[in-house]
């Protein structure tokens, strides 16, 4: 009856919490998380158009299936909404095939991980993020506590990447 009572109480903050927020700084996060989505959406569109050249690749079905997978990212772990992107796009877009597909998710992982990287980088160095070396975990810790080393080390990994694909 306890673990009840915990629960109900958890309900009741969480409901106060969610009626504490604003509705302005709410919409306007929501309206620019929408357009981000949409942009990647468009990013992804042009990798798929040129995947297949002599196809055509519709707007909606891409725009549909990206913001169906982020749904799904939000709710489920390991990435599964990158797989419900792929069954979507399969269904409605001609002369695709799932091996295509899955290379073109990779094919936006790098834009995708560098803007995360130096968006992380850039927040901790101006004091956006809160205190990580106080976390219980040693790994995030560690980088937080270094960042110009990791930065000097990805700063150096990529231009070793980079200089194997030239």
């Amino acid at each position: 009856m306890q673990s009840l009572e915990a629960f109900w109480d958890a309900a009741r903050t969480f409901r106060d919490a969610v009626g504490s927020i604003s509705v302005v700084p709410l919409l306007i996060g929501l309206t620019l998380h929408l357009c981000a989505i949409g942009f990647k959406a468009a990013g992804w569109r042009a990798i798929l158009r040129a995947a297949i050249p002599r196809g055509r690749v519709p707007v909606k079905p891409v725009v549909l299936a990206m913001y169906s997978g982020v749904a799904l990212n939000g709710v489920l772990p390991a990435r599964a909404g990158e797989v419900l992107r792929l069954f979507l796009v399969r269904q409605r877009v001609a002369n695709t095939t799932y091996p295509m597909l899955a290379s073109s998710l990779l094919a936006e992982m790098p834009f995708t991980t560098t803007a995360s990287v130096v968006l992380i980088f850039w927040a901790s160095w101006s004091g956006a993020l809160p205190s990580l070396p106080g976390l219980p975990a040693f790994e995030v810790s560690w980088i937080a506590a270094h960042p110009t080393a990791i930065g000097v080390t990805l700063i150096l990994a990529v231009g070793a990447v980079g200089a194997t694909l030239i």
